[in-house]
């Protein structure tokens, strides 16, 4: 017997289980040791050879992580279980003449039962090795089964990203067109009626994000359907709300832009982006002049200005957020800036 060849094998499959339940029923986890990497490898090659990021190579570019993952622990399985059945030249024979199998057919052996076909032409030797068979048919089922059940949920969750930035792009193209949407000519009625419901499924999809960190590796191939850069759109907006606009002339309930700004800082604890710089994240100063144009009463520049330095932390997170797209960097940051030269 090949103890090596054992222990190899052995060590591989556990590898694979390990990697496998991480990445399916650990949330917080990160994803398996082994296929995160690959995964994130993925997306790093495919931004690299995708120049545009309307084409279909980025687009694809979730599903064939998804792909990989499951691929690789299938293969990894198999591989592992042909080791350990390689091991011994009397675990495996012939059904017909007791003869001991070659590699190759050991491998066939390997790959048949592990994906539980049971076609018998091939046999295990020995209690040992009908044990060790039994072991193998019932981690190709259970490994199989769970490929499934993490597929399902997030191309799932990957659509419903989806949705969710088109909706918050129907509300307005950037930051200031959505207040200005929503402006009524006293208040911002139809606002205080969708952003409860919106803010709860933007937790939700945080959390979903948190179960599989994949899901940042799904691009959109329309920037109205980019979660990140529709999600920077919508905080603005609500820093233009909490801060620009005049509180003491228009009633704006303050409970109301908290749970969405929780909301949207959950995305951004969850999203794997680098820390912000100082010199190439520094949030722009937001321009004022459409909101004061559609009639919506607010506080001056220098207010404006004092209000949201006590927030610059947090748009510099956003803005990281926004550049880690594969969105051109001038577009990504989904409001108007005022001209500091005028």
């Amino acid at each position: 017997m090949q103890i090596w060849m054992l222990l190899l094998g052995g060590v591989l499959l556990s590898v694979v289980i390990v990697d496998a339940l991480v990445t399916t029923i650990a949330p917080g986890s990160g994803g398996g040791p082994v296929t995160t990497p690959l995964s994130r490898g993925l997306w790093r090659l495919l931004r690299r050879l995708s120049r545009d990021p309307r084409g279909p190579l980025l687009s694809a570019s979730g599903p064939l992580a998804v792909g990989l993952i499951v691929m690789t622990w299938l293969v990894g399985l198999w591989l592992g279980w042909t080791l350990v059945f390689a091991s011994d030249t009397s675990a495996v024979v012939s059904s017909s003449g007791d003869l001991p199998a070659d590699l190759w057919s050991r491998v066939y052996f390997a790959g048949y039962t592990i994906f539980t076909l049971g076609l018998g032409d091939v046999v295990p030797a020995g209690s040992p090795w009908q044990i060790a068979t039994v072991l193998a048919a019932g981690s190709g089922l259970f490994l199989t089964t769970l490929a499934i059940t993490y597929i399902l949920p997030v191309m799932t969750a990957a659509t419903e990203r989806r949705q969710q930035a088109a909706r918050i792009a129907g509300l307005g193209h950037d930051a200031q067109e959505i207040v200005v949407n929503a402006w009524d000519g006293v208040g911002f009625d139809f606002l205080e009626q969708v952003l409860p419901d919106l803010a709860a499924e933007l937790v939700l999809t945080a959390e979903r994000q948190l179960t599989y960190p994949i899901l940042s590796q799904f691009h959109a191939g329309s920037i109205t359907e980019d979660h990140h850069v529709q999600l920077v759109a919508l905080d603005e907006a609500i820093t233009l709300l909490e801060h620009a606009v005049d509180h003491d002339r228009v009633d704006i309930h303050p409970l109301l832009l908290r749970l969405v700004r929780h909301a949207t800082t959950q995305h951004l604890d969850r999203a794997e982006v680098s820390s912000p710089d100082d010199d190439t994240d520094a949030p722009p100063t937001l321009d004022l002049s459409p909101l004061r144009e559609a009639g919506i009463p607010t506080v001056d520049d220098a207010t404006f200005d004092r209000a949201v330095a006590d927030d610059l932390q947090h748009r510099q997170h956003l803005v990281a957020l926004a550049h880690a797209t594969p969105w051109d960097r001038s577009i990504v940051v989904q409001a108007r800036h005022r001209d500091e030269g005028d």
